[in-house]
């Protein structure tokens, strides 16, 4: 039962309506064992719902996590943000003929810096994990480096065949600094799925489309 009045409903039905609000009325709910694991689930529904979108089974749909995504999604987006250099060198391009005064950007790119250098503090909290355990089975150190370096390389190669780092390629970059982690200080978990597998998938996709 909803006590407001008719006159009431109406009036949201047309705002919303004009502004192009959904529909809260009816609502999902999706759980988790934590809020960053629910924002997931949250997230893997979209698939679905652009489905149910498309055939007219619902008119539209808002997730949280387009308000506040997984740590993973941050993550993935924070990879693909272009280096300095190229970000600034793109704005240029953009503004140019604009009449926008010179620094106006200024405070942008460095929270965009800001946002690439988020995850540096766990990385080298990583680096320190691994010097100690050193010590203790370099033998078993050597042996996950090697498999490391393979991607390190390829990562290397890659950038100096297309002349600097794409999005794609920052992927693979931040994908390697994630691995390191996930091989040599497990216990402070990566901000989202990672494993040779997936690395060995994203170097062959960008092989493919150098050879296109």
């Amino acid at each position: 039962m909803n006590p407001l009045p008719a006159s009431f409903k109406d009036r949201d039905l047309r705002l919303r309506t004009a502004i192009g609000a959904p529909d809260v009325r009816t609502m999902l709910l999706v759980s988790g064992t934590t809020r960053d694991d629910a924002l997931r689930a949250g997230e893997s529904l979209r698939p679905t719902l652009e489905r149910w979108r498309t055939d007219g089974i619902i008119s539209g749909f808002e997730l949280v996590s387009d308000y506040l995504p997984s740590e993973s999604s941050q993550a993935r987006r924070r990879a693909a943000l272009p280096a300095a250099a190229d970000l600034r060198e793109n704005l240029a391009a953009a503004l140019s003929g604009l009449p926008f005064r010179p620094a106006t950007f200024d405070p942008f790119l460095r929270d965009v810096e800001k946002a690439r250098l988020a995850e540096f503090p766990r990385y080298l909290r990583a680096m320190k994990l691994r010097a100690e355990r050193l010590r203790q089975d370099p033998v078993r150190d050597q042996a996950r480096m090697l498999a490391l370096q393979g991607y390190w390389r390829e990562y290397l190669k890659l950038r100096a065949e297309r002349g600097g780092e794409d999005a794609a390629l920052a992927e693979l970059r931040w994908l390697v600094e994630e691995l390191r982690v996930s091989t040599f200080a497990q216990e402070l978990r990566t901000r989202e799925a990672v494993s040779p597998k997936r690395l060995a998938k994203l170097v062959e996709g960008l092989r493919s489309e150098r050879r296109a």
